[in-house]
């Protein structure tokens, strides 16, 4: 059903924001500012779509709130900075593949084909990052927070 919406904004060269599920009319105005947000916060972020979803934007939401009163970028995990240091120094890609690995459940099939890399290049990187910043990938709670730091690189542009 997007799709077709979708097509329609794109032809009118108009954007649509989206915003999460309701019942009760009294609550329009909070829906209708999730989906104005969505379409503003994917913007920010630089998805150039026609339709935004506030269901895909909601952690912006969240990390967009929290810098009203903190500097986000000190919510970020160690280990993010590390990699991202690392990255620009040796011109590599390990803070994207483990972004993309915690993204993809820890699954190295979906995250190669994510990538779009060779299962054995995906292992290569998952090794030299491993040796980096050992083996806290195993821990889920670190996982959800490499999660969560690359989405606070993202919204504040620094990635």
């Amino acid at each position: 059903e997007l799709s077709a919406f979708g097509a329609f904004l794109k032809k009118a060269t108009l954007k649509a924001g989206i915003s999460q599920e309701f019942n009760d009319i009294l609550e329009l105005r909070h829906h209708f500012d999730q989906a104005v947000t969505a379409i503003s916060l994917g913007q920010k972020v630089g998805k150039e779509e026609t339709v935004y979803l506030y269901e895909d934007y909601g952690i912006y939401h969240m990390i967009q709130l929290a810098g009203v009163h903190h500097d986000v970028l000190d919510f970020c995990h160690p280990t993010v900075l590390k990699l991202k240091s690392y990255d620009r120094q040796h011109k590599t890609e390990y803070l994207k593949t483990v972004y993309a690995y915690v993204s993809n459940m820890k699954n190295l099939i979906a995250t190669a084909e994510s990538l779009f890399i060779h299962r054995n290049t995906l292992s290569y990187r998952m090794s030299k990052i491993r040796e980096l910043i050992g083996e806290c990938l195993d821990d889920d709670e670190i996982a959800m927070k490499i999660f969560l730091s690359y989405k606070i690189l993202e919204y504040t542009g620094k990635l």
